[in-house]
């Protein structure tokens, strides 16, 4: 898994709401633990330039943010 970004006090653009990072990779067994806990979102194994790192809690709406 990529190495954990810290996303703090970024509003979702769309709807104002709390938003999580998104993790790339093979998930550590810390990362499905963040992941139960709502902390993070595993995006995958799969990975490609700009690919969103960021998503809202509440309308699910995803960007890069850099």
């Amino acid at each position: 898994m990529t190495g954990r970004r810290k996303v703090t006090n970024v509003l979702c653009p769309l709807c104002g709401g709390e938003t999580v990072p998104i993790e790339y990779g093979e998930p550590s067994a810390e990362g499905l633990e963040a992941s139960d806990r709502g902390e993070v979102i595993l995006g995958g194994c799969i990975v490609w330039d700009e690919m969103p790192t960021v998503a809202c809690r509440v309308c699910d709406h995803s960007w890069v943010w850099k």
